[in-house]
């Protein structure tokens, strides 16, 4: 039984060529996930992208380094998310003795990217409305979103 031209096996393609080809679908499914959260109002997919995005260089002192992966990146996660879907409004509480950032969408649930982070629940009753410093995506918040749709 010969194979078809037009089938390729995986010992018929080389490992760089299958290295892109993974690449483009990866990209390919974070765009998905992206569009998915905007048509639905589903955020789960979009915050398990964000969370699996998130590595030091986007943290400010005094989390870099620490060992809890979402530690210090509540603002910049929040940023992110929030200039990749419209409507979100920014939202601000003091929770275990530091500042934290999340969202409200416009049905006025919250999304809130780094909420593992803590020992005990977030006071979401207890937040305000509060802008971000910029309009604009800030630097860190640019190389997540790049990160999370590219």
């Amino acid at each position: 039984v010969s194979q078809s031209e037009n089938e390729l096996t995986p010992t018929m393609i080389g490992r760089n060529e299958m290295g892109t080809q993974r690449e483009r679908l990866n990209k390919i499914l974070r765009r998905k996930t992206v569009e998915y959260a905007l048509l639905t109002g589903r955020y789960d997919g979009l915050i398990s992208l964000v969370q699996r995005m998130l590595d030091d260089s986007l943290r400010r002192a005094p989390w870099k380094g620490d060992t809890n992966p979402l530690k210090g990146h509540c603002y910049v996660a929040s940023e992110a998310i929030y200039h990749l879907i419209p409507g979100m409004r920014p939202q601000f509480v003091r929770h275990e003795g530091a500042p934290h950032w999340y969202l409200v969408d416009p049905r006025g649930a919250v999304v809130d990217a780094t909420a593992g982070q803590f020992e005990n629940p977030v006071p979401y009753g207890d937040g305000k409305g509060k802008g971000f410093l910029t309009k604009k995506p800030s630097k860190r918040a640019q190389v997540l979103i790049e990160r999370v749709t590219s």
